[in-house]
């Protein structure tokens, strides 16, 4: 099973895996179970699941940029905010 970080960035807690299609669901569930990493409480969330990286990468960048409107704002909810997104998706065809 090949499984690679592609991205991560500490300044949004955001990061993207790369994984074969078939072990997808293992890879998102093994996420899912961790909850230390280097002796600190961590929580991983996967907020996005997409055939190609460009995908990925399209959905982070629009996510931040709503996470920063957001905070920059204030005012929004943050039921709104999440709202906007979808959770896990099929692989998009694109």
């Amino acid at each position: 099973m090949l499984l690679q970080v592609k991205y991560f960035s500490n300044k949004t807690s955001t990061g993207i895996i790369r994984c074969g299609r078939l072990s997808s669901n293992l890879v998102v569930g093994s996420l899912a179970l961790i909850d230390h990493l280097a002796g600190e409480d961590v929580i991983v969330r996967v907020t996005h699941v997409s055939g190609t990286i460009k995908k990925c990468e399209q959905y982070s960048i629009q996510s931040s940029r709503k996470l920063m409107a957001w905070m920059n704002r204030g005012t929004e909810s943050i039921d709104n905010l999440i709202s906007g997104f979808s959770t896990i998706s099929d692989d998009e065809q694109d």
